[in-house]
């Protein structure tokens, strides 16, 4: 089993989250290899872009079970245990947070697991959702269209907790704006997702807690902004700079 963690800007969290889960993973005797997936420090996090490269890397080591992760979330009940069934698995119910309400039924993605086959079927996450927000909306669409059942565990076993060392994040309301309408559009999941994913490697690093895999995701001629052009989100003299703060 392959846990994905994206990240970017975050090795203090990581380090938090892997303290917890290698304690659980291990009193669970589960096989799995945790892979955190590090966005270089040009561009605005691109979280859909890290997950698919984590697939397709773990997919390289013969994984065949893929959890998708946010750093930020922490099991409370360790007897819940993490695998892949035929449908799309969403492990969290709850959230220990003030004033949070149970997630809705259209809730999916922040703990997910897939298998191979069906992560594929999707074409994994969208390539095209920037900063923070829209690709697990996305993907719960995806996951739908193609008639998919969500697995969804028992609200006694799904409760999480913050990492106590998350931030909180200010949006760029352009951006949101951009994804939003990118979200609402009719285009089509099977031209945005694994089958047009670009990255380049910076470094692998195989170390004892986990994988280290450094990427840059951001391409000189980026697909993503060609589709927001040919919508009429943005003109052809939009400034790319946009995407390359932080």
């Amino acid at each position: 089993m392959a846990i994905i963690v994206p990240i970017k800007n975050r090795d203090a969290c990581l380090a938090a989250f892997l303290n917890h889960y290698h304690r659980i993973f291990h009193s669970q005797g589960l096989c799995y290899q945790i892979f955190a997936v590090i966005q270089t420090a040009d561009g605005y996090y691109n979280r859909g872009r890290l997950l698919n490269i984590g697939f397709v890397e773990a997919s390289k080591q013969g994984f065949d079970c893929f959890i998708f992760h946010d750093v930020d979330e922490m099991l409370l009940n360790p007897h819940l245990k993490y695998g892949c069934e035929n449908s799309p698995a969403n492990f969290i119910t709850r959230r220990i947070k003030p004033n949070h309400l149970t997630p809705s039924s259209n809730s999916f993605g922040t703990v997910c697991g897939f298998s191979t086959t069906t992560f594929e079927r999707i074409n994994g996450y969208s390539n095209c959702y920037w900063s923070y927000g829209g690709e697990n909306d996305d993907l719960y669409k995806r996951v739908v269209k193609l008639g998919f059942n969500i697995s969804r565990t028992p609200a006694e076993f799904g409760l999480y907790f913050p990492n106590s060392l998350s931030q909180s994040h200010k949006p760029n309301l352009k951006i949101v704006s951009l994804n939003k309408m990118f979200l609402n559009s009719n285009y089509s999941h099977s031209e945005d997702g694994l089958n047009k994913l670009s990255y380049k490697i910076v470094s692998m690093e195989y170390l004892k807690l986990y994988t280290r895999i450094t990427v840059n995701v951001m391409t000189k001629n980026d697909y993503c902004l060609k589709i927001f052009e040919s919508k009429g989100y943005i003109n052809s003299t939009y400034n790319p700079v946009l995407f390359k703060d932080k």
